[in-house]
């Protein structure tokens, strides 16, 4: 099998890619900070593993990520404090991601005492424009990039973003006015009617590259009716309690709407950040939401971990849901190369999105797509080596899952 996944392996390697899930800053923005082994390898979740693992506040007043992170510390005093709990954490899924960072770009298997300095020199050294075209474009091939929030980067059709902006449940009524101030300067209208206002901001939003509305868990769907929320943004004196209500009521409808427009719903669900009651993102608490729009597409994120198999029979069952494995990789790639057939015996392959890198920098992206192209070669070799699926079928199913399924999905 081995052999076999290797074959597969190379295949991937030359295939496009759509990257499905990223929080990047605009390369203008990673110019703009200094690049080290801390602020663009060992960062976001790894130093959340580190926290997790022991790793305390060097000093008093200062939180652990934003100390590791200040360039005003001197490296080698950074490095020195974390390299015990690096040990502790240096075989968990962001570290495997990280330390393939490191071997792709610099050559080295691991970080360490001896390399730590010559790495962080060589990241700033490379952080200069045309980063993320070397980064993305050239290394990864990364085609389109579907970034969480607006990215105006001057970069035409290979960045698209999804938007929180329509999250409105917890709206008072000082957040309700001061949107609707924000809508009357954006489009110079003082618009009476609450679904006017919604459907110009989401033809807006379309035109400026947005794909997709995105939440976090499942939203409430007892709303009040339009008529109801029509004589809330009508009356000069809101509630709180009103404002609220009228949240709920125009998140829902913006999901409603979503389809109108080509936009998918897209939903964090299962783990989140270290130390957040991850139980209320069970991915089953969306069925609801899913069976009461089911026009609506919807895009589960991050494999639902660990729900991973109650997310495939949700799949399963309900055709406007899409399985995205983005931030998998890292997460567990053990988990994530282990439910990837089990999924396929439960959704059609053109549901399913491989890779999403879910990360702020484009050098951390390049380990994350690396474990991602194996977890897929291994899994799919599996299937191939057991005689349930042929060589080139399998190379197909790797194609949609990188490249067309997204596309195709997020129309981009």
């Amino acid at each position: 099998m081995k052999e076999i996944a290797a074959d597969i392996l190379k295949e991937i390697a030359n295939l496009p890619v759509v990257d499905a899930h990223e929080h990047l800053a605009s390369e203008q923005q990673a110019l703009g900070q200094p690049a080290d082994i801390f602020t663009r390898i060992l960062c976001h979740y790894t130093i959340t593993n580190a926290i997790m693992s022991g790793l305390k506040n060097p000093e008093r007043g200062t939180d652990v990520r934003g100390w590791l992170q200040d360039q005003n510390v001197p490296l080698d005093t950074r490095w020195k404090h974390f390299r015990e709990a690096y040990a502790a954490i240096k075989d968990t899924g962001y570290v495997l991601s990280a330390r393939r960072s490191v071997k792709e770009l610099y050559g080295f298997d691991d970080i360490t005492d001896d390399n730590y300095k010559t790495i962080s020199d060589a990241l700033q050294d490379d952080n200069k424009p045309g980063l993320y075209d070397r980064l993305l474009k050239q290394k990864c091939k990364v085609t389109n990039v579907i970034n969480q929030g607006s990215w105006n980067d001057g970069r035409g059709g290979f960045a698209s973003f999804v938007s929180w902006e329509f999250r409105m449940q917890e709206l008072d009524a000082a957040q309700l006015a001061g949107f609707r101030e924000r809508c009357r300067k954006m489009f110079d209208k003082d618009f009476q009617d609450p679904v006017e206002l919604l459907r110009a901001l989401l033809r807006r939003r379309k035109s400026e590259g947005m794909v997709g509305l995105k939440l976090i868990g499942p939203p409430s769907i007892d709303t009040i009716s339009d008529e109801a929320a029509l004589k809330i943004f009508s009356s000069t004196s809101i509630k709180d309690e009103e404002a609220r209500d009228f949240g709920c009521w125009a998140g829902n409808k913006c999901i409603e709407l979503a389809p109108e427009y080509g936009l998918v719903v897209a939903v964090h669900c299962g783990i989140i950040w270290c130390g957040g009651n991850f139980t209320t993102l069970d991915p089953k608490g969306m069925i609801p939401v899913i069976e009461k729009y089911n026009k609506t597409t919807f895009d589960l994120y991050h494999g639902g971990i660990p729900w991973v198999r109650d997310i495939a029979v949700m799949a399963n069952q309900y055709s406007n849901i899409v399985l995205n494995m983005c931030w998998c990789h890292q997460i567990s790639p053990y988990m994530t190369e282990h439910m990837i057939n089990e999924w396929i015996d439960l959704v059609s392959t053109n549901r399913i999105i491989a890779f999403g890198g879910d990360n702020c920098f484009p050098e951390k992206t390049v380990g994350a797509l690396m474990l991602a192209r194996e977890n897929i070669a291994r899994a799919l070799a599996r299937r191939v080596d057991d005689g349930r699926m042929t060589f080139d079928r399998a190379i197909d199913t790797a194609r949609a899952w990188f490249y067309q399924n997204p596309k195709r999905i997020y129309d981009i």
